[in-house]
């Protein structure tokens, strides 16, 4: 939620379009849970809106405006950077928990995991009086417009064209193949992580020793769009229900530390389509299939589990519901999910709750294994177990809190 002050601090053309803003909330540095913003009754000096103005094409135009610059619009909106970003999708808050989809069908649109599943476009968001500022249809789309920089020149294009956005749609096939082709370039590209810089990281630093097995792969160069620059990169590669190679996710990692790049604000980078879709980590010898949400957490449950099949879910728990394909796959009813503790995270606790559910429902038994925080964390996941306890005690906690719900 923003106040006054944090209008005029970072909007100052959105504040001034306006006719008066003795009606929005007061100044506070506390954010106000519901505000109530009220405007007055039209943007004074805004040619493009007048009394004959065509609404819906007005907002046509602001939400391909949107369309083209997603991540700015919502993190101006939002007044926070994101905390994941990919190709398909960016997210911000803690955990991920509000989502943008970047896919060419569904560019622009947003999904709050928080918020009972809300989802909606960017006028959506701006008259949502939780998630947004309770404004009415009209004064969002002005907003919109003023803060995606909507010009007089994009209203007269969606008034002549008004299926500017589904030419989105009739290209997302094109799209689709142009993603495709990528996926399996870099994948092509990939080696294997013996004697190379992720062998360092996952040594080194994720206290991962025995790598015989996994099936990690290690890209020498991905380019990063935020630094400009290439980086060597663990893969990870996403599968589908129909066996297809449907995604990859990334870790950039320093060339000099072997570490994770520090200089990148998100250094895990995911392409194609990870929903449904898990990436192998091992491939097990006997029925016993394990998820874990992070590739180096899932390395770690391989290493305590050498005979078992672990998938990670790239991060995202919430994508557990729709993996009920990997059970009939290895013909077991029986899953295993080797969860992070995020301590009292509500979001997380709700979507763990649902896809659970959605397994019960197809008949398929959860063992879930959560770790214990260690002292003075807010969270721990196995990883942080093995690193800082060993394996020993990594085997020992995950045999003891394996239960069945």
């Amino acid at each position: 939620m923003i106040t006054e002050k944090t209008w005029n601090d970072l909007y100052p053309d959105v504040v001034k379009s306006l006719e008066n803003i003795d009606d929005i909330v007061a100044l506070s540095i506390k954010p106000v849970k519901s505000p109530q913003v009220a405007y007055n009754n039209s943007l004074k000096n805004n040619s493009i809106v007048s009394a004959r103005t065509d609404w819906v094409s007005f907002k046509d135009a602001v939400l391909k405006r949107v369309g083209l610059n997603c991540e700015t619009f919502y993190s101006k909106v939002l007044n926070r950077q994101p905390t994941y970003r990919s190709h398909s999708e960016v997210r911000y808050f803690n955990r991920g928990s509000f989502k943008v989809d970047l896919n060419a069908k569904h560019t622009g649109r947003w999904t709050s995991f928080e918020h009972g599943y809300k989802s909606g476009n960017a006028i959506d968001l701006l008259m949502d009086s939780e998630l947004g500022y309770g404004l009415d249809f009209k004064k969002a789309v002005q907003a919109a417009a003023t803060l995606s920089g909507v010009n007089e020149d994009d209203y007269k294009e969606a008034v002549i064209n008004s299926a500017a956005l589904t030419e989105n749609t009739h290209n997302s096939s094109f799209r689709h193949k142009d993603k495709t082709t990528r996926i399996r370039r870099i994948i092509s590209e990939c080696i294997a992580i013996e004697g190379s810089i992720v062998e360092n990281y996952l040594k080194k630093h994720r206290g991962i020793t025995c790598l015989k097995n996994l099936q990690l792969k290690f890209h020498p160069s991905i380019y990063d769009s935020e630094t400009k620059q290439h980086y060597p990169a663990l893969i990870v590669i996403g599968l589908n229900e129909r066996g297809e190679t449907s995604c990859y996710q990334s870790t950039l990692l320093d060339p000099n530390t072997s570490n994770k790049a520090d200089n990148i604000q998100v250094v895990k980078r995911s392409y194609g389509s990870i929903s449904g879709s898990v990436g192998l980590i091992q491939k097990g010898r006997n029925s016993q299939v394990i998820f874990a949400e992070g590739n180096e957490t899932a390395a770690s449950i391989a290493l305590a589990y050498s005979d078992a099949t672990v998938y990670s879910l790239f991060g995202s728990p919430w994508n557990l519901g729709k993996l009920a394909w990997v059970a009939h796959k290895h013909k077991t009813d029986t899953l295993y999910f080797a969860a992070d503790n995020d301590g009292d995270n509500i979001q997380t606790q709700a979507a763990l709750k649902k896809s659970l559910s959605k397994l019960s429902e197809q008949g398929i038994i959860i063992n879930i294994a959560m770790p214990t925080l260690l002292p003075g964390a807010n969270k721990t996941d196995w990883n942080d177990i093995l690193c800082k306890q060993g394996i020993t005690l990594l085997k020992r906690q995950l045999m003891l809190c394996f239960k069945c719900v």
